[in-house]
């Protein structure tokens, strides 16, 4: 586990000459809590979390996007549950439907997502070994 997750968004672009990685912050938890915690605020505006547990048998990530289906527009009901399907058909980088599944799969991991009212998020888990290449395809 570790704070490993840092150098890996670094690994894959994120922090460079744009100095996309602005700082480190802290999180309140509770006493009894033995993870650590601490955000990264990347320039685009997105805010990371990242856990540390030395005792998890898996590694995870998830994604919330402030968009539900409340935010569907008249006229086309289902908009913001139709664009969460659209993210696993593939991507420039990795064009093969459902390659994300697949890699989770053999990773013995798993991905999946949901709609909501107001937000839409996906997650996934695969073993610590295969997270650098899940990070890269739910990228």
């Amino acid at each position: 586990a570790g704070f490993g997750a840092a150098r890996r968004l670094r690994a894959l672009g994120t922090e460079g000459a744009k100095g996309v990685l602005l700082g480190l912050g802290t999180v309140d938890k509770p006493p009894l809590d033995t993870r650590l915690y601490s955000t990264v605020d990347l320039a685009n505006g997105l805010r990371v979390l990242l856990v540390s547990d030395p005792d998890a048998e898996q590694c995870a990530a998830a994604l919330d996007v402030h968009v539900g289906y409340f935010s569907d527009p008249e006229g086309l009901p289902g908009l913001a549950h139709f664009c969460e399907h659209m993210l696993f058909l593939g991507s420039k980088q990795f064009p093969q439907e459902n390659s994300l599944d697949a890699y989770m799969t053999s990773s013995t991991g798993f991905s999946n997502a949901f709609t909501d009212s107001e937000d839409t998020c996906f997650f996934f888990s695969c073993s610590a070994e295969a997270l650098s290449g899940a990070l890269e395809r739910f990228s």
